[in-house]
C-alpha cells in the first residue's frame, strides 16, 4: 500500500515539472544588454533612419540628436575674406567639420553669428562657418608682386602671443642663466573682451598687406592663433628668414585704466646680447612710434629701453616691440579693435618702417 502511494506521488511530481517547463505564459525579464541590442538592430535596419519611436528608446536612453553649437547671433553684416589662399567653408565651427566650399581672397560673406573663433555665415540659404581671423571689414589690398614692384627690403612681423601661453622656461638670452616663460598669455580688452593674441594678429595681417602693397617682402611668424613658438624661437626664425628688421606687434596693459598711449620697446647700448645693434633698434622704434601716433592721434609715450625681453635678446637684426595702446583703457581698447583705426595704425607703422629704410 505504501509502495503504491509513493509511486502515485512520484508521478504527480513529474507531471507538475513537465507542465511548468512547457508553459508558454512564464515570463523572464530581458537584460539591459539584450534590450539595447534590439534598439541598435532596429536603428540599423533602415539605411540610417531609425524606426518611429518616442523621444527615448526602450532602454531609457536619449535618442541621438544632431550636433548643436553654441552660437551667438549678431546683426548681419558684410565682411571680406583676407586669407592668402583659399578659405574653407565648413558645416560646423571646427576643423573636423566637413568642408563644403572654399572662398578666395577679396570675396565677401554675410556674417550672422559667432561661435568661439569661428564666424557663422549665410550662403545659398544655408548656414556655414569660417575662421574669423581670415575675415575683415576692410577690403584687402592687392598683393604686391615681388618681381615687379619690390623695393628690395624684407620685414619680419611677429603678432605677439598666441591662443595659449607656454609655461615652460627658456634662457632670457643666449647663454643666460636667467630663465623666463617661453610665451606669456598676454592681456585682455576691458571693453571688447578680446585677447591680445587676437588683436595683434588682426593688426599684423593688415600690416603685412600694407607693407606688401608698398613693395616689401614680408615674413610672418604666425598667421593663425595656433603657433606654439617661444619668444626665443620667434627671434631665431626672424634671424634666419633673411629679414632686415623684426617688428613685434603687441598691446599694453596697466593697473590704472586711465593710462593710454603708444610706446615702442628697444634694448640699451649696454645690453649684453644685442648692444651692438641697440642704436639701430632705438632708431627703428622711435620712427615707428612717431608714425603710429601721427597717423592715429594716440598719445606718444616715445621709446622705452629694456634689456630683459627674451624676444629682443635673441635677435641678430634690428628689432622693436610695438605696444599699440592699452587694452586696459576702455576707449583705447575699443579704438584698437575698430577696423578704420587699425588701418590708421598699420599705415603709421609702415610710414615708420619707410623712414627707417630711407
Amino acid at each position: 500500500m505504501m509502495k503504491r502511494a509513493a509511486v502515485l506521488l512520484l508521478c504527480f511530481c513529474m507531471f507538475f515539472v513537465l507542465s511548468a517547463c512547457g508553459n508558454n505564459n512564464l515570463y523572464q525579464a530581458p537584460t539591459k544588454e539584450a534590450t539595447q541590442a534590439e534598439v541598435s538592430d532596429s536603428n540599423a535596419a533602415g539605411d540610417g533612419e531609425s524606426a518611429p519611436e518616442a523621444e527615448e528608446s526602450s532602454a531609457g536612453e536619449p535618442a541621438a540628436e544632431e550636433p548643436s553649437y553654441d552660437v551667438q547671433d549678431v546683426e548681419p553684416h558684410t565682411m571680406y575674406v583676407i586669407a592668402e589662399s583659399k578659405l574653407n567653408v565648413r558645416k560646423g565651427p571646427s576643423t573636423d567639420a566637413e568642408s563644403v566650399n572654399a572662398l578666395n581672397r577679396g570675396d565677401t560673406v554675410t556674417v550672422t553669428g559667432v561661435s568661439g573663433d569661428w564666424s557663422k555665415i549665410e550662403m545659398d540659404g544655408q548656414s556655414y562657418y569660417v575662421k574669423t581671423e581670415f575675415l575683415s571689414e576692410s577690403q584687402p589690398t592687392a598683393q604686391a608682386s615681388v618681381d615687379s614692384v619690390s623695393n628690395g627690403h624684407i620685414v619680419c612681423i611677429d603678432p605677439g602671443h598666441q591662443q595659449s601661453g607656454i609655461a615652460e622656461q627658456e634662457p632670457n638670452g643666449p647663454g643666460s642663466s636667467v630663465m623666463k616663460a617661453k610665451l606669456a598669455t598676454g592681456t585682455t580688452g576691458v571693453a571688447t573682451g578680446k585677447n591680445e593674441s587676437e588683436l595683434t594678429l588682426e593688426v599684423s595681417l593688415k600690416l603685412r598687406d600694407e607693407l606688401q602693397a608698398r613693395g616689401y617682402q614680408v615674413v610672418m611668424i604666425r598667421e593663425t592663433q595656433d603657433c606654439p613658438s617661444s619668444n626665443a624661437e620667434r627671434a631665431v626664425t626672424a634671424n634666419e628668414s633673411g629679414a632686415e628688421i623684426f617688428v613685434r606687434i603687441h598691446a599694453n596693459g596697466s593697473d590704472d585704466p586711465n593710462v593710454n598711449g603708444a610706446v615702442c620697446f628697444a634694448p640699451s647700448t649696454s645690453n649684453p646680447y644685442v648692444g651692438a645693434i641697440a642704436e639701430q633698434c632705438q632708431n627703428l622704434s622711435r620712427l615707428v612710434v612717431n608714425g603710429l601716433c601721427e597717423a592715429t592721434g594716440a598719445k606718444n609715450l616715445d621709446i622705452q629701453l629694456t634689456d630683459d625681453m627674451t624676444g629682443i635678446n635673441w635677435c641678430q637684426i634690428p628689432v622693436t616691440i610695438v605696444e599699440m595702446g592699452f587694452m586696459t583703457n576702455p576707449t583705447e581698447d575699443q579704438n584698437m579693435s575698430d577696423p578704420t583705426y587699425q588701418q590708421k595704425m598699420v599705415e603709421g607703422i609702415a610710414n615708420g618702417i619707410d623712414g627707417y629704410f630711407n
